[in-house]
């Protein structure tokens, strides 16, 4: 399906618009006792959070907002007719810079992809590395700022990940606007809590603010179009301090579908005989926990925010070296669990890494469309295939072109991937070369290759001629084009040749990246003639000690390592987990012993031999796994984990 020029323009300025329902409550979350005598928003959109703000405050001296997008200039001055409004791009405003920094920065930033800022210079807006030039400079210009928080702010956006969005230069350029004792109101994805590439700003705020309020959509209903759930969080700077001094109580909201009304998000809202924004006023500073169908409330620590955060960060150059320490002793487990284990007595606990696993992410093709290829039978040396939608025809393929694939989760049923099932291929076409460019080829190149058959190449000829709903071609999508490699002397890589495949294509074992119900971990098989491929669907993991393959098939399927994920994961909008590669490396499980290794290796081979999992073969795993920890009441502690790990899914998948 074609997208409105509307929705493209949307998707290249990152605007997901507050509306007045999120902007009202954002609001409502700020402390009533203070004065905000100058506000702004730096990526103001249509002013929906100003207005809400004016509506409730009307003591302000200074409102004010930049947008780069001039097509809602209009807009915003309509809906905000006190406020003073500027159509530029906010890294490069000096009109942000104040002497004294401002009472209050509220915003909603733009969440632009990295794949789309790459290409923004196309469109005449700044890409990524313009961004960060940009902010980096209005950091050097800042006039609010102490030299030691410049130095601090700039060391950031010089590090943060080119792989981010553009939410992580907004942060930084907002956290930069607001005076000491200021304020910072930000709606946010629930993913900025543990994504890989937001470590840098999960670093700042704990160094820069004292975070006051986080409040969650736990049943994904502030916006329609949104995929995560959405937060909402109020935090007050303070003097730059160090990463030991960042133990402060953080208020917790969540907040159901069970509240929204026609007016606001807490219409349907009641708490001890108040109702709507007067029960909420009073639920922020209600000193016990809430849990009830309406709301649930609870403080943690600042930390406890980002899981993960302490080892991950300490792998990081740019850390100081002092904080480096810090980060090393503090705890690696989540708060959830950690609480589960109070009694342990010096536990060790290990990583994959630490225990020789390399953890990455499976195969993407750059053109599912084009490489992907439903298998229907095989005759003699060819396997007949049927190709993607836009094709829809059956043809044969040689097979020592096309290799198996896992591409998706149903493709298998339980554990274990059985090779005759999959019904999904690739074409492999690195030594194969169509008749009309044999001439095309280096002729070192030409030697190693051989020429398609017939329905191949005429299967290659009509993906080229065919135009995708983008306008583009196949082979002139950004992620085909490096397979095309021309040297002087011709071509050694045509753009239907995918790259040699890596290790991380072809693993031992692997985890679906969206999930249902827990994370589950799939025993992938080797082949002696060729190992199966595993889409990027699909978090990947492969050792080179064959010894180590069942054992950590049984350990990646503990309830232990199930609940650690769940607490780490990305909760999407619809309740399924999202997993990423870099969560399963931060995940942490009790040092093995050989006898535990040796346990746990025979009940993979049980797991193996069984495809699925079973309640009696999942408490084994579980007793097994906790043997390596001393001082806790084992029974009690597997049976709080399997406890723990049925709540989470509950909550997420709001049941």
């Amino acid at each position: 399906m074609k997208q409105s020029k509307d929705n493209l323009r949307q998707k290249r300025y990152g605007q997901f618009f507050s509306g007045t329902q999120v902007s009202d409550l954002l609001v409502a979350l700020l402390p009533s006792d203070v004065k905000y005598h100058t506000v702004v928003d730096p990526m103001v959109g249509r002013g929906d959070l100003l207005r809400a703000f004016v509506n409730t405050h009307s003591d302000t001296n200074e409102i004010f907002g930049v947008d780069i997008d001039d097509g809602v200039y209009m807009d915003c001055c309509g809906n905000v007719p006190e406020g003073k409004f500027i159509i530029k791009d906010a890294f490069g405003a000096k009109e942000l810079n104040r002497d004294n920094g401002w009472d209050l920065v509220i915003t909603n930033p733009p969440y632009v992809r990295y794949q789309t800022l790459k290409t923004n210079g196309q469109a005449g807006l700044p890409d990524g590395e313009m961004i960060r030039e940009n902010l980096i400079k209005f950091l050097s210009d800042a006039k609010s700022l102490q030299t030691e928080d410049k130095n601090f702010l700039i060391n950031i956006a010089c590090h943060y990940s080119g792989l981010s969005d553009m939410a992580v230069p907004s942060w930084i350029l907002c956290a930069s606007l607001v005076r000491e004792g200021g304020y910072l109101a930000v709606i946010v994805p629930e993913a900025w809590l543990n994504r890989e590439y937001a470590l840098p700003i999960h670093y700042m705020l704990l160094r820069c603010f004292d975070i006051l309020v986080v409040a969650k959509d736990l049943s994904a209903a502030w916006f329609n179009d949104a995929e995560v759930r959405t937060c909402l969080v109020i935090a007050r700077r303070k003097a730059l301090a160090s990463i030991t001094d960042a133990n402060m109580k953080v208020k917790c909201v969540g907040l159901t579908a069970e509240t929204i009304g026609n007016k606001s998000l807490v219409d349907n809202l009641i708490f001890e005989g108040k109702k709507k924004y007067e029960a909420l006023k009073f639920i922020l500073d209600y000193k016990d926990e809430i849990n009830n169908s309406l709301i649930t409330t609870k403080m943690i620590s600042s930390t406890d925010l980002f899981p993960g955060l302490f080892n991950g960060l300490a792998k990081l150059a740019w850390i100081e070296d002092i904080h480096k320490v810090q980060l090393d002793d503090a705890d690696v487990l989540p708060k959830e669990m950690r609480e589960l284990l109070k009694d342990a007595i010096e536990p060790v606990y290990s990583t994959l890494e630490d225990t020789g696993w390399s953890v990455g992410q499976g195969l993407r093709t750059g053109a599912n469309d084009f490489f992907y290829v439903t298998l229907i039978s095989k005759k003699d040396n060819a396997v007949l295939a049927r190709s993607a939608a836009w094709d829809s025809r059956q043809f044969f393929i040689e097979d020592t072109a096309i290799i198996k694939a896992l591409k998706n989760r149903s493709d298998i049923d339980g554990l274990v991937v059985s090779e005759e099932s999959i019904c999904k291929g690739i074409l492999y076409l690195r030594n194969c070369v169509r008749e009309s460019e044999w001439d095309k080829l280096e002729s070192q190149y030409s030697r190693c290759c051989t020429q398609m058959s017939r329905e191949l190449d005429e299967y290659v000829w009509r993906a080229e001629e065919y135009t995708l709903d983008n306008g583009k071609k196949f082979r002139e999508l950004s992620a085909v084009k490096p397979n095309e490699k021309k040297t002087e002397k011709g071509y050694a890589g045509l753009w239907y040749m995918l790259p040699e495949f890596r290790e991380r294509h072809k693993p031992n074992l692997c985890i679906s990246r969206i999930c249902v119900e827990s994370m589950e971990t799939i025993y992938v098989p080797r082949n002696k003639k060729e190992a199966l491929v595993v889409d990027a669907n699909f978090i990947t993991l492969w050792n080179a000690d064959e010894k180590d393959w069942k054992c950590f098939f049984a350990l990646l399927n503990s309830t232990w390592c199930k609940c650690y994920m769940e607490l780490i994961g990305t909760i999407m909008g619809g309740g399924a987990l999202k997993i990423e590669a870099s969560q399963i490396k931060k995940l942490h499980f009790p040092k093995m012993t050989e006898e535990i290794k040796n346990r746990l290796d025979a009940c993979g081979e049980k797991l193996f031999e069984g495809k699925k999992m079973n309640a009696v073969l999942q408490q084994e795993i579980d007793d097994i796994l906790l043997m390596g920890i001393d001082g806790i009441d084992r029974k009690k502690v597997a049976y709080e984990l399997k406890n723990l790990l049925e709540k989470k899914i509950r909550e997420r998948s709001h049941k």
